[in-house]
């Protein structure tokens, strides 16, 4: 799941979506971006606490949030980090 991260996560939204796809039998990697929170020109200490609210959202319905900024060079580490999460090789 894909989810662009200037949007704070919701918990009546993606704190039902959420678990609804760890029960699905899947190991759901959610991945969020926070290059659109970046460009607006976000100060680092705002793009920080919205990836501990994403993380805390995942980590209450057991599913791993790898957070990347797509507008960076991240490259092979931000790749790394995903298959990581979901437990595939890369």
């Amino acid at each position: 799941v894909l989810v662009p991260a200037p949007h704070p996560p919701d918990r009546e939204v993606h704190g039902v979506f959420l678990p609804r796809l760890a029960r699905a039998g899947q190991r759901p990697v959610v991945i969020a971006d926070s290059s659109p929170l970046s460009a607006r020109a976000a100060d680092a200490a705002r793009v920080e606490e919205r990836r501990r609210l994403w993380t805390r959202i995942g980590r209450e319905a057991g599913i791993d949030v790898v957070h990347v900024d797509l507008s960076s060079d991240e490259g092979d580490a931000a790749i790394d980090r995903i298959a990581a999460a979901g437990g595939s090789p890369r």
